[in-house]
């Protein structure tokens, strides 16, 4: 919501601005819908492959080790009636131990496989924006605005250069 506001008051800003520039022919707005571009995009659709591809090892580590644990979990439920206070108490702290673990390892891997997508695809997005960039000179666009992030409320479509993108990505 903060973030709608902070648009909003850009885009009255602009509107603004643009009263006095569009005399002088300065200003000069479109957008393009990312969404639809990445969806659009053969490299990136590469990227994301390769990435489910990578993280469906880190599910299997994760999967093996959750199983590890409910084990060693319903081992002990089952086996706690027969063990003396100082085994079960001993054991119910190897437990805590090992879900910690866990949890840490668990974590660990997510770190690992955000870092390992923003690897992959950061090459892609760094095409995609060199072309935003590229048509944003040629078109001598002031603001190329984003649709997918919700930051236009309104717009002519007229202005929608995400076809542009798309065709020029495609090449």
């Amino acid at each position: 919501m903060h973030g709608r506001l902070i648009v909003t008051i850009l885009a009255l800003f602009l509107v603004a601005a643009g009263d006095v520039r569009a005399q002088e022919g300065g200003l000069k707005l479109g957008f393009i819908n990312s969404q639809l571009v990445l969806e659009s995009d053969p490299g990136f659709r590469e990227a994301q492959q390769q990435f489910n591809q990578e993280l469906e090892a880190i599910r299997q580590e994760v999967t093996a080790k959750e199983t590890a644990l409910d084990s060693l979990i319903r081992r002990f439920d089952q086996q706690q009636l027969s063990m003396t206070p100082a085994v079960r108490e001993q054991q119910r702290q190897q437990i805590q131990t090992t879900q910690g673990e866990y949890q840490q390892q668990v974590d660990q891997l997510q770190q690992q496989a955000e870092r390992r997508q923003q690897e992959i695809v950061q090459p892609v997005m760094e095409r995609i924006n060199q072309v935003i960039e590229e048509l944003r000179v040629e078109g001598q666009y002031t603001m190329i605005l984003d649709l997918a992030s919700g930051a236009i409320l309104a717009a002519d479509q007229g202005l929608d250069l995400t076809p542009e993108l798309i065709r020029r990505l495609q090449s």
